[in-house]
């Protein structure tokens, strides 16, 4: 059972991520304090890649362009594990008939980079990862 600190810890953890990911894509070091035995880990939180790609056909659903620059940044930055705080395709009500796994394969090309570079990621699914096919 996890000790009251570990549980503050992971409370503090969570509204910080929460912050990040409101505020936009970010890479951030947590630093714990000294003394502790924990050594401080980096990581990057990515929100609402989602996009609109009014293309006539082949609609991506995903901000490739945006995505693929932010993923080359993550890269560099060297992060320990990258947090998607949902909504990493367009969806199902403005998807123009493009099936959910071909929007989720098209967000993992935009993420080659950092999925080739051996980062962990994350992803939760938002309102936009969640409905009829």
């Amino acid at each position: 059972m996890p000790s009251p600190a570990h549980k503050k810890n992971r409370f503090v953890l969570l509204i910080l991520i929460l912050a990040f990911s409101l505020a936009g894509a970010s890479c951030t070091r947590l630093t714990p304090p000294p003394g502790t035995g924990v050594s401080a880990w980096k990581f990057a939180v990515l929100p609402d890649t989602q996009g609109p790609n009014r293309a006539p056909e082949g609609h991506s659903c995903v901000n490739g362009s945006v995505v693929q620059a932010i993923a080359n940044d993550i890269v560099l930055e060297k992060p320990d594990l990258v947090l998607v705080s949902g909504d990493l395709a367009n969806g199902w009500f403005r998807n123009s008939g493009t099936p959910y796994p071909v929007q989720y394969q098209n967000w993992k090309k935009a993420m080659a980079p950092v999925y080739r570079s051996g980062i962990k990621v994350y992803p939760i699914r938002g309102n936009h990862d969640n409905g009829p096919v």
